[in-house]
């Protein structure tokens, strides 16, 4: 079934007549013959470069080929999404919804959304989703990071972003830390205090944050593009989301795919502790097994120990250069340093293959690397999340049911999660 696209081009300034010539040319151009050719299909094949040069021509005249998808009764257009290096080029569009579904009448909501065109001439009706993770990630930010994964996906149907309430584009609930904190440390005075101005900041009720109102927006989208079902793609907590969804709106499902499952029995930020010690486990035993990295930095689960000793009986500030910007500073090294660098890198094999050479240096008197990682990791995590929804989520689906686990003393991490968790709730 072919989605229900339109493509079109606009030639403002122009009367109907010749607006008319415009399209009997585009449509009968050898370059773009239309009785072979989709709505979609035409407007990837204009991204061509003889299509391009038929496009200059036109513009020649003083026409404007400025162009717009629709998809249901969203209309989508011309956009960049990401950052830097991560930087793409989508089609983008907002969501009206309701704050509070049952006042249907009350504060609007505009939901950002993001679609990446398939490049099949007949796309599925039935899009895929991609749902971040955090909870408090944004969708269209983050995706540049794992587009390769999405190629068989396009090659049938059309991926839409939803930057999920409270994040990206969508009503961001952000929470600024004050510069001078350590992400790396924060006490108790700075985490409460940050919590408060946060809330006082928002304009928005967060109690309308939560899993249950995100998949109410995801119901709303799909009968806004007049999509039968959706296929949904969900990393960490977007798992969580997927799988709520599908239990409210099973007819509306038509397929999930869970990445790093979070079960809806799991309670965020119970299992941390645990999952970094296994992770740290497994990197640690391949370095001991490989004889250069035997050789160069020992048993890094040994080293580990002995920083942990240190770093809680002696926790001291030193000068570091800012990574970002090298502006000297001076920050608290403790065992938080050490948590915050095992806990982010941790996460990619790649950064995950620094942990032995950064708790070598700080082993050998040179803890400022590790500590500038540490800080680094923090502030980007902190730029990538939305924590204001991270706690919305958090505080209102989780931490009623955080426990603290006395087998967590012997841990990296520890409770100090959960208990921070549960200050800030």
């Amino acid at each position: 079934m072919e989605a229900n696209l339109k493509f079109s081009v606009a030639a403002e300034g122009v009367s109907e007549q010749d607006n008319a010539i415009i399209r009997h040319v585009l449509c009968t151009s050898v370059l773009l013959p239309a009785p072979h050719w989709t709505e979609h299909a035409l407007s990837m094949k204009l991204n061509t470069m003889k299509s391009k040069i038929l496009l200059g021509v036109l513009a020649g005249f003083g026409i404007s080929t400025a162009h717009a998808l629709e998809l249901g009764q969203l209309t989508f257009k011309s956009c960049e999404i990401g950052k830097g290096l991560s930087l793409t080029k989508a089609e983008c569009s907002y969501l009206s919804v309701p704050q509070n579904y049952a006042a249907p009448d009350g504060v609007k909501l505009k939901v950002h959304i993001a679609l990446i065109a398939s490049s099949a001439r007949k796309p599925q009706a039935d899009p895929a989703v991609y749902l971040a993770g955090g909870p408090g990630q944004s969708a269209s930010e983050s995706f540049g990071q794992i587009a390769p994964g999405f190629r068989e996906i396009l090659k049938t149907r059309h991926l839409l972003l939803i930057d999920q309430r409270g994040t990206g584009l969508s009503h961001a609930l952000k929470c600024k830390m004050p510069e001078d904190v350590s992400l790396a440390t924060p006490d108790e005075t700075t985490m409460r205090s940050m919590v408060r101005d946060c809330l006082k900041a928002q304009d928005l009720d967060p109690q309308f944050f939560t899993t249950t109102d995100a998949t109410k927006d995801l119901e709303s989208l799909r009968v806004a593009i007049a999509a039968p079902q959706l296929n949904l793609v969900g990393f960490s907590y977007g798992t969580r989301v997927a799988q709520q969804f599908a239990m409210h709106y099973p007819n509306s499902t038509r397929s999930l795919i869970l990445d790093g499952v979070a079960p809806n029995q799991l309670i965020l930020g119970s299992e941390h502790a645990q999952a970094l010690d296994e992770a740290l486990a497994k990197q640690f035993a391949r370095c001991a097994a490989d004889k250069a990295c035997f050789a160069r930095f020992g048993d890094p689960a040994q080293t580990l120990k002995q920083l942990v000793a240190d770093l809680t009986a002696n926790p001291r500030d030193i000068e570091i250069s800012d990574p970002l910007t090298g502006k000297p500073s001076k920050l608290p090294l403790g065992i938080g340093a050490l948590q915050g660098m095992a806990r982010f890198y941790a996460y990619a094999s790649e950064t995950a293959a620094l942990v032995p050479i950064l708790m070598d240096e700080a082993k050998q008197g040179r803890p400022q690397t590790m500590l500038a990682q540490s800080e680094m990791a923090g502030k980007n995590l902190g730029d990538a999340m939305s924590h204001g929804m991270q706690l919305s989520v958090l505080c209102s689906e989780d931490n009623e049911f955080l426990k603290f686990d006395p087998s967590n003393k012997d841990r990296l991490l520890g409770n100090e999660m959960q208990e921070m968790l549960k200050l800030q709730c």
